[in-house]
């Protein structure tokens, strides 16, 4: 079982006021699942390192949803932030700034994040609960900011 951890500095931070957010790309497709067949492969995305994480209302609550056929389909974490995703999953996912949440700030109605005054400086990507090897990876693209 095998997992990954991105960290991106932001070239240009920017203030999440009026977004949405965060909608992004992963492909586990190319991935073997997990040895334990409980466990789905999960993919988050934290912003400012993991000072904001998707984890508002605890594991197994709802946080954000995949694309699958055309339809949003609702997904619940697993650890920490991440989301679970079927086995060989490949496509979008979105999660609203709604569903973040940092320690000891208050959430924000416009924002979502609570981060009233700062700025988005980092993005940490997450994946977990599968098996990789030298030939095979997985794709984690396009990390969009919505409005």
């Amino acid at each position: 079982p095998n997992r990954a951890e991105v960290e991106v500095q932001l070239f240009d931070p920017f203030s999440p006021e009026g977004l949405k957010g965060i909608l992004w790309y992963v492909d586990f497709s190319e991935v073997d699942p997990h040895s334990d067949a409980s466990k789905l492969p999960c993919t988050s995305i934290t912003v400012n390192r993991n000072e904001f994480r998707s984890n508002k209302d605890g594991d197994r609550a709802t946080r954000g949803y995949y694309l699958k056929d055309g339809e949003w389909v609702q997904t619940v974490n697993v650890n920490a932030c991440r989301m679970e995703v079927p086995v060989g999953f490949k496509g979008w996912l979105y999660v609203p700034f709604t569903s973040y949440t940092g320690e000891g700030v208050l959430y924000d109605s416009v924002t979502g994040l609570g981060i009233e005054g700062k700025f988005v400086t980092a993005v940490r990507l997450y994946t977990d609960n599968y098996t990789y090897s030298d030939q095979k990876g997985i794709v984690f693209d396009e990390v969009i900011f919505v409005k």
